[in-house]
Order: structure tokens, then sequence, then C-alpha cells
């Protein structure tokens, strides 16, 4: 998978790096377990669905809530609050980072 980050800015407010619609591509992360949740039709009059992506990341991996992310179907998610990072109470060790994902389409 590919994470997109916002665009850097300068003092001005404007954009100081490449890349489209606010973001640019920062790095992939490799291994990652996805699991596809249910697609809900939305209810309130508008056309289309809202897709949910659960993500299984590497321990450490560099996900912020503010990332968009590119899965391999070449579809863009964006991240649905904050990555979650458990640890082991006994261990302390990381295994994995969960990471929600949200589409409309």
């Amino acid at each position: 998978m590919t994470v997109f980050r916002k665009k850097t800015r300068d003092r001005h407010g404007d954009a100081i790096d490449g890349g489209t619609q606010g973001y640019v591509e920062h790095h992939t992360i490799d291994n990652v377990v996805i699991r596809w949740l249910d697609s809900e039709d939305l209810a309130d009059q508008r056309v289309g669905s809202e897709t949910s992506v659960r993500l299984s990341c590497p321990s450490g991996a560099d996900v912020l809530a503010t990332d968009q992310i590119r899965l391999p179907d070449g579809d863009m998610y964006a991240v649905d609050g904050k990555p979650k990072r458990p640890r082991s109470p006994f261990t302390r060790r990381q295994p994995y980072v969960g990471v929600m994902l949200k589409a409309v389409i």
C-alpha cells in the first residue's frame, strides 16, 4: 500500500511540494493484511455507498490520522480515526498497527 501525506506548506500557506489534491506520495508499506468490511448504502438521500477497510500493518508502520492510503486495487481511502498501536501487557511488544480506512463512492 502507498501512504499519501498532506502537502507541506510555507509560512504563507502555499504548497511547496508536488502531488495532487493536497496530498503527496510519501512512502509504501509492505506485508499488510487487508480485511474488507461490509459496504453500507447511504440513507440520507445521497447516491453512493460507504466502504470500510481494516488494515493490520507491521509494527512501527508510519501512518497518521490525516493520511490517505492507496490500496493495491488502486482506490484511495482516508484513514478513519487514529491508528491503533496496541502493546502486550506482558512483553510490552507492539505486534501490529491497526488502521481503519473509509471511502465514500
